[in-house]
């Protein structure tokens, strides 16, 4: 196995510490690149991200959804310098959410992996639709009524794609990788905040998941959570999760048509 800097700095550490870990350092980089989009954002998110991807092997997913990452960074920095309206900044945001919630969601569907997952990514991208936020001037929010419900069903929808896709040692890393947006805007006490958190935050998972994924997947490796995961692929289970993501995911369409 070829050793990585993600190696040296965590072989030595339990995983459960080194998850703990994982999560500080997605939270961290995900405010100091969000809230600094020149200084923080381009040597980390652009410059980084962009050798990775011509440097390192990836499956064809991860390829795409650091390709499209990149390109958001990029257009934040344009947004920054005013080359891009603020306004205008904020509906390509909520289009390129929906372009990330559709590449899992049509991946899904290609693959047949999970089928009812696809439905709950379906209603999951709808809602984006009466999504609003507001930039000013070097980061952006979202302000829209009942978008915590929605953030709890993508957390879940997303997940449970990564059960399928990766397997379940990725996808123990990847409950860091969610909760750190969630740690994010609790620490900050706003909620508007967790797009912010979950962009810059997937950017920085990313690149430790694809420059060192074979030592991940072998450092959070567990018979004990395999089953877990095992059980929450039942389909029982995935039926149930998929009626409560979609009642969730469309909080936000109740609130814009009838209150």
């Amino acid at each position: 196995m070829r050793e990585t800097a993600v190696h040296r700095a965590f072989a030595a550490l339990p995983a459960n510490v080194g998850w703990l870990v994982l999560l500080a350092v997605f939270t961290g980089a995900a405010a100091l690149t969000g809230f600094n989009p020149i200084w923080g954002n381009i040597p980390v998110n652009i410059v980084l991200s962009a050798v990775v991807l011509v440097a390192c092997r990836m499956v064809f997913f991860e390829r795409l959804k650091l390709s499209t990452l990149i390109v958001m960074r990029l257009l934040v920095v344009l947004a920054v310098l005013s080359v891009i309206p603020g306004d205008l900044f904020i509906k390509i945001l909520f289009g390129f959410l929906v372009v990330n919630i559709l590449e899992a969601t049509l991946t899904d569907l290609r693959k047949g992996k999970n089928r009812l997952n696809f439905v709950t990514g379906l209603a999951l991208a709808g809602a984006v639709a009466v999504f609003r936020g507001r930039w000013n001037g070097t980061y952006y929010v979202v302000e829209t009524p009942g978008f915590v419900p929605w953030i709890v069903a993508y957390t879940l929808w997303n997940w449970l794609f990564v059960t399928r896709e990766f397997g379940p040692a990725i996808a123990r890393m990847h409950l860091a990788v969610l909760a750190a947006p969630i740690v994010g805007c609790l620490a900050l006490l706003h909620p508007g905040l967790w797009l912010l958190f979950r962009g810059n935050s997937l950017i920085t998972a990313g690149l430790v998941q694809i420059s060192s994924k074979e030592f991940v997947e072998g450092y959070f490796a567990s018979d004990r959570f395999a089953r877990f995961v095992a059980r929450v692929q039942a389909t029982s289970v995935q039926a149930a999760l998929m009626v409560v993501n979609v009642a969730l995911a469309l909080v936000p369409v109740y609130y814009y048509y009838w209150r």
